[in-house]
């Protein structure tokens, strides 16, 4: 057999050393894009599932179920969802006085960060208000009838939780959302008939997705947005990948497989990121997660340093958008046993949630590991404090996890065979006793 030609040679080491490299680059260039992507695998469910346009609204009436994949949903809430864009123009969202219900929620830019928060804890305090959303380049006259707020992108998105004050009050829940617009300031004088769309027991697939597509998603961010000076560097690295303002991205079998690649890694990081963060105590294997350990201005910058780590564990495993004014309420989550050993979807678990502590609001729930959202088809995917569940004699309550029922169903969280998941638990309006960690929550215990 003949030797290879040095310049064979040098050929198949050029190529492996510009596959590397592009790899490297794809790396980074979602690294840094991950919260554009998250935010448009939401608004491409909007216009996909939901059948909507921008300035409609979806909401949510039903307890949610498995078929909303946002990443770590929660069932408490009813919500409310909108897209919006200012390319035209500034934008108009208004907000009706949310008597009988508690609204909380915000108004967030492309890059996911938050514009303002609405509702009980936000700038209007549930009184309503005209929010007056401003493109990123307006120059024009600004009505003071508004809450004026100017957004870095073209895009935004509006989430909000709707609580009624009497449990399952949905007439309550409905007369707020039905007052609720989206429309352009140029039609300020005659809005037109709002469009709202009902999402209950339809699914809304809002999931990142970890292969090549997720760059489609990137270029679609990038060639729509103005990008900041921060963000040039980042812009270098997609070049080579065929990103760039105004120019179609086409990439090749071979590119698309090199982002692919490229897509998992990411993922892999992020998990083990989120998995290997801060315990809750030194007993317990309950993560906090990062927004609960965040200062309140929850920018993840500091003189030194931008934590793009810690954000992008946020924009993979966090509902709503971090908020800007407060803390949020605890959040814990737990991806090994009481063995420390990795959370099976096959096998069978009991959690214990201790007596006291709890004030209000809690909710217990599992997740994809692989998309942080809800386990598809899945029969139960949590129990909270609204769900009744059956306590024990001293007050506490078990809860378990696994492919089938065991014990008191309304305590079961079905988990998928083969599937890597984790759990996590929600505290709301806690007591001193949880946010001291004086009220240690147990690992999850595997049965059998």
């Amino acid at each position: 057999m003949s030797k290879p030609s040095a310049v064979r040679v040098a050929e198949i080491d050029y190529s492996t050393r510009l596959e590397r490299l592009l790899q490297r680059r794809a790396i980074e260039a979602a690294i840094w894009g991950i919260p554009l992507v998250r935010f448009d695998a939401m608004r491409q469910a909007f216009f996909r599932d939901a059948q909507a346009i921008y300035g409609d609204i979806a909401y949510w009436l039903e307890p949610v179920d498995w078929r909303l994949q946002l990443a770590v949903a929660s069932t408490l809430s009813n919500h409310v969802y909108c897209n919006f864009n200012t390319r035209t123009g500034p934008v108009v969202i208004e907000l009706p006085p949310a008597p009988g219900v508690r609204l909380t929620g915000s108004l967030v830019s492309g890059w996911e960060s938050t514009l303002v928060e609405v509702g009980h804890e936000g700038f209007d305090k549930g009184r309503g208000g005209k929010y007056l959303v401003l493109p990123p380049d307006y120059g024009g006259m600004v009505p003071s009838r508004y809450i004026t707020v100017r957004s870095e992108t073209y895009n935004g998105r509006a989430l909000f939780g709707l609580k009624p004050s009497v449990d399952g009050d949905l007439s309550a829940v409905i007369a707020v959302v039905k007052r609720m617009r989206v429309y352009s300031l140029m039609e300020a004088v005659n809005p037109p008939e709002q469009r709202f769309i009902d999402m209950s027991e339809r699914l809304f697939d809002g999931a990142i997705r970890f292969d090549d597509t997720l760059f489609d998603s990137l270029a679609r961010m990038v060639s729509e947005e103005p990008m900041r000076t921060r963000d040039l560097v980042a812009m270098s690295q997609m070049y080579s990948l065929g990103i760039d303002k105004n120019v179609p991205f086409t990439p090749n079998r071979a590119l698309r497989e090199i982002l692919n690649q490229s897509s998992h890694e990411v993922r892999a990081g992020l998990i083990n990121a989120a998995a290997t963060g801060e315990f809750l105590s030194p007993s317990t294997h309950w993560v906090k997660s990062d927004a609960a350990c965040s200062g309140p201005g929850l920018t993840f910058e500091t003189a030194n340093h931008f934590g793009i780590d810690e954000r992008n564990v946020q924009f993979f495993m966090t509902f709503e958008t971090p908020r800007k004014r407060r803390r949020p309420d605890p959040c814990l989550r737990a991806f090994c046993d009481t063995a420390g050993k990795p959370l099976q979807g096959g096998a069978t678990y009991r959690m214990t949630i201790p007596a006291g502590g709890l004030v209000k609001q809690w909710e217990l729930a599992a997740y994809d590991l692989q998309t942080g959202c809800f386990i598809r088809k899945s029969a139960r995917v949590a129990v909270n404090s609204n769900s009744a569940p059956c306590r024990n004699a001293d007050g506490s309550v078990d809860v378990y996890f696994g492919p089938t029922p065991v014990g008191h169903e309304g305590n079961w969280i079905y988990t998928e065979s083969n599937r890597q998941w984790f759990a996590l638990f929600r505290v709301y309006d806690p007591e001193r006793a949880i946010v001291d960690n004086t009220w240690v929550l147990p690992d999850l215990e595997k049965l059998g």
